[in-house]
């Protein structure tokens, strides 16, 4: 199938679940553009129903790459992984995209751009804190109930040790700090 065919269903899903929100385009992502993965993010974010009504409707197609590849990305995008992941990246970009875009302005003033990178600094620390996890966590629960989604929680990291070979006098030592 056709990126138009595909682009057009996404559209047409837009029209039937979000009639009075306007109508929005996936973005093509950019390697060097940040400011792209941020519309990209907003988009699946906010037409998310459509998303996964678009990628059902591509697993009933006759193009047996399309159903792969919308297998594999439905499967991604209705877990609960990736609603944690999308909300955390979108209040990342928040707060880096208006920074990023500052300092790609052909008017540039270097300490304003000083205190824009102090400024987002510390909004990062804030944000790495339990509390704003937590909260993080919450946001994407009920992102994911709201969305008849299963609620999981995120999976735990086994902590590897190092093994203690005989005749050592250390003690095992798990090796991630």
């Amino acid at each position: 199938m056709s990126a138009r065919k595909r682009n057009a269903e996404f559209t047409v899903n837009q029209i039937k679940l979000y009639p009075k929100i306007k109508m929005l385009r996936l973005k093509n992502l950019s390697t060097t553009r940040w400011c792209s993965h941020d519309r990209a993010i907003n988009v699946i974010y906010h037409k998310y129903l459509a998303v996964i009504k678009t990628l059902e409707s591509l697993l009933k197609s006759d193009d047996a790459t399309t159903v792969i590849q919308a297998r594999g990305l439905y499967h991604s995008v209705s877990s609960f992984e990736f609603i944690a992941v999308t909300i955390f990246m979108r209040k990342l970009f928040v707060v880096k995209t208006p920074l990023s875009n500052y300092l790609q302005s052909s008017s540039l003033d270097y300490v304003e751009a000083l205190c824009l990178v102090d400024s987002v600094q510390n909004t990062l620390k804030i944000l790495r804190s339990e509390e704003q996890f937590s909260l993080l966590i919450d946001e994407s629960k009920s992102f994911a109930s709201n969305n008849n989604l299963v609620v999981t929680g995120l999976k735990e990291i086994r902590s590897r040790r190092i093994k203690r070979m005989p005749g050592e006098l250390c003690q095992d030592e798990s090796n991630i700090k």
